[in-house]
C-alpha cells in the first residue's frame, strides 16, 4: 500500500513537471525572442553563436526578465527536453546514429545485453549499441 502511494505520488509529480515544461516551452520561446529583440535587436535564432551562448547563460541565471515566470524555468525545461531527446532511443527521432549512447558507452536496449553482463563485468563493453528499432 505504501509503495503504491509512493508510485502514484511520483507519477503525479512527473506528470505535473511535464505539464509545466509543455507550457514553459512555447511561452519561454516567445519571451526569449521578445527579450533578445529588445536586447540584441534580433530573434534568438538570428543571433551570432557568441550572443546565443551569452543569452542562454543569462536565461539560466534568471537574469533575463520574462513575464509571469523566470527565464531559469524556461532554460531548465529546454535543457530537460534536450537531454531527453539526446539520450533517447533513436527510433523516437533524436540521438542520431546512437551518438550519445556511443559517447557514454551505453549498450542500448537492456534486454539485449543481459547475458553479456557476466562476461563483461569490470571490462569495457565493446559491442555496438542496439535500438528498439533494431528488433522491429
Amino acid at each position: 500500500m505504501i509503495l503504491r502511494a509512493r508510485v502514484i505520488s511520483m507519477n503525479s509529480a512527473l506528470s505535473t513537471s511535464h505539464d509545466a515544461q509543455r507550457g514553459a516551452i512555447p511561452s519561454g520561446a516567445f519571451a526569449a525572442n521578445a527579450w533578445t529583440r529588445k536586447t540584441y535587436g534580433k530573434d534568438f535564432d538570428r543571433l551570432s553563436e557568441k550572443d546565443r551562448e551569452t543569452s542562454l547563460k543569462t536565461m539560466e541565471e534568471g537574469k533575463a526578465p520574462f513575464p509571469g515566470f523566470t527565464s531559469t524555468m524556461f532554460f531548465n525545461a529546454l535543457l530537460q527536453i534536450s537531454m531527453e531527446g539526446f539520450f533517447a532511443d533513436p527510433m523516437y527521432g533524436g540521438n542520431r546514429n546512437m551518438a550519445s549512447w556511443k559517447m557514454v558507452g551505453y549498450p542500448g536496449l537492456p534486454a539485449t545485453y543481459r547475458e553479456d553482463i557476466k562476461t563483461y563485468f569490470g571490462k569495457k563493453y565493446d559491442k555496438p549499441p542496439r535500438s528498439i528499432a533494431d528488433f522491429s
